[in-house]
């Protein structure tokens, strides 16, 4: 899909309000605009689209089922911009919509880009455009706020504490948007939008897969996004836009109120080991013996790594320390053929190993292991329907056996 070109920020605003009150000239006047722009804006967008936003009569305009659905998105849009405003005490002449009127698309996403490369040069290679424009859209909106966003350090631009926290309402308002073009494609049958999955260990290896490839079946011109990645950082994705969900072992207690878990199912945890590992030749290992053993263990903070050392506490027994600490399935599975180390996995994860024979599962259960596997999402979300597909093509995956 071809990038969009869209109005400004207040000219937007203005396609909402009319939506709201029926009338180009009232949403004007309402905005400060004059009538003309405002008509010219949405024509402008609806040739963009390809798709009327508004029915017009005598009695004033009305929008159209794919109308409702991008001002939806623009009203939401819109909320977490003023969510941005309340970030920064009123000054001088500042009131109500100081950043919503003035704040426009090109400062919106050199700020976010910025933040997130944490260099000019890459904010500017990640929008397509020069250096030089990205170092003015963030010196603009730096301008409008009353104070520097960034400190510039030989090593690039390292946000402020009032940049970290001005980033996450712009760059929600940027998706709700993005999300409303999508809509409105969608209405028309063009299934060509993006959906960005963040994906964590156990669902790499089976779910994610075959749910992809079952969207694909039906929307094959979908553009999809896998990312995989330390816990915190998909989080911190997800909070930001980035991401548009999570899929992995849940965490208890939810790690931010922000964020909204789905439990799919639960799975145990099994020892894995080599084929041919001297533990093999134990009819029932114990405690003891698998204390002895070095491991390949997932990082602190994560579930399994907790359920690990939790085993050994309940034996009465200290933790291994013999530990390589490992989040990739491929390095763990090439660390265990080459060594006598074991780990702790999901059975799903290594089933084509152990199938083929070259890892095993030791037959020792490890009670109190079962981990929700799930969906997070933002709370209060609202999943395209190309989103919302590959959320069931996940849901009848994580349910199937196997």
């Amino acid at each position: 899909m071809d990038p969009i070109v869209l109005p400004k920020l207040r000219l937007l605003r203005a396609i909402a309000v009319t939506a709201k009150l029926g009338q180009t000239r009232a949403a004007a006047d309402a905005l400060h605009l004059t009538q003309p722009a405002v008509t010219q804006a949405i024509a402008r967008l609806e040739a963009t689209l390809e798709t009327p936003l508004f029915t017009r009569s005598p009695s004033g305009v009305y929008p159209t089922d794919s109308g409702l659905r991008l001002v939806t998105r623009i009203d939401r849009a819109f909320d977490h911009l003023a969510v941005a405003e309340r970030l920064f005490p009123p000054e001088g002449r500042r009131g109500a919509g100081w950043l919503r009127d003035v704040l426009t698309l090109v400062q919106a996403r050199a700020f976010v880009q910025t933040v997130r490369a944490g260099s000019l040069t890459l904010a500017a290679q990640g929008l397509g455009v020069s250096q030089p424009s990205i170092n003015r859209a963030v010196r603009e909106l730096e301008l409008l706020v009353g104070r520097d966003l960034f400190d510039r350090t030989p090593r690039g631009m390292e946000p402020t504490r009032e940049a970290r926290a001005l980033v996450r309402p712009i760059a929600l308002a940027l998706t709700e948007i993005e999300q409303g073009v999508q809509e409105v494609r969608e209405q028309r049958g063009m299934m060509d939008g993006a959906v960005t999955v963040g994906c964590l260990p156990l669902a790499r290896t089976r779910i994610l897969p075959q749910a992809v490839l079952a969207l694909l079946g039906d929307f094959p011109d979908a553009r999809l996004r896998i990312v995989d990645g330390a816990y915190a950082d998909l989080l911190d994705d997800l909070r930001h836009g980035g991401i548009d969900f999570i899929l992995g072992a849940l965490r208890q207690p939810v790690p931010t109120p922000e964020i909204e878990q789905e439990e799919l199912f639960r799975e145990p945890l099994s020892i894995i080991v080599r084929r041919g590992h001297p533990i093999l030749t134990l009819a029932a290992p114990s405690p003891a013996d698998l204390a002895a053993l070095d491991w390949i263990v997932a990082a602190p903070g994560a579930p399994a790594r907790q359920q690990f050392e939790d085993f050994f506490h309940r034996a009465g027994l200290a933790v291994p320390r013999r530990l390589i600490e490992c989040g990739s399935l491929i390095a763990t599975r090439s660390l265990m053929l080459g060594s006598d180390r074991a780990t702790v996995l999901s059975a799903r994860q290594v089933s084509h190993d152990v199938a083929t024979g070259q890892l095993a599962v030791l037959p020792v259960p490890l009670p109190e292991t079962d981990r929700p596997i799930g969906l997070a999402t933002r709370k209060g979300w609202q999943p395209t329907r190309l989103q919302a597909a590959l959320l069931d093509c996940i849901r009848a995956s994580a349910a199937a056996p196997g």
